[in-house]
């Protein structure tokens, strides 16, 4: 499979880095065929299949990376304070298929529901900023 996977990438290589490639994946499928010789054409068509298969994605497929990429490309300044909060809540809110989030597979617990920490924490914003007329 990293034979098929260098053949794969040194298409979108510059050519002096291409060779360097082509030239490792070649020794990759030497040392294959030395202990794989009788399928050999079932092995590298498989491993060719799963290079496909598990190539780099783009980055709107790339979790935080692309939802920021999202993010930037609808408004083009992101400010710090906006940045910080877009990370905590990928971090803490968005959940995986698994039903974790970034930060409980990183800090290998569960940690508090963030809405009610919110909830809890975050005092309102003071009444004068609030227009005349637009309170409830």
């Amino acid at each position: 499979m990293p034979s098929a996977y260098l053949k794969r990438i040194s298409k979108k290589s510059s050519s002096k880095e291409k060779k360097i490639l082509l030239e490792k994946s070649k020794e990759l499928e030497d040392i294959g065929i030395k202990y794989f010789n009788e399928n050999m054409n079932e092995i590298l068509f498989a491993a060719k299949n799963a290079a496909d298969m598990f190539q780099r994605s783009s980055s709107i497929v790339e979790g935080r990376n692309g939802s920021l990429s999202l993010k930037h490309h609808s408004l083009h300044k992101i400010s710090k304070e906006k940045l910080a909060v877009l990370t905590i809540l990928q971090n803490y809110f968005s959940i995986s298929e698994d039903g974790t989030t970034a930060a409980e597979r990183f800090f290998e617990q569960k940690h508090p529901n963030l809405s009610d920490y919110v909830v809890n924490n975050v005092k309102p914003a003071p009444r004068a900023y609030y227009k005349k007329g637009t309170q409830n």
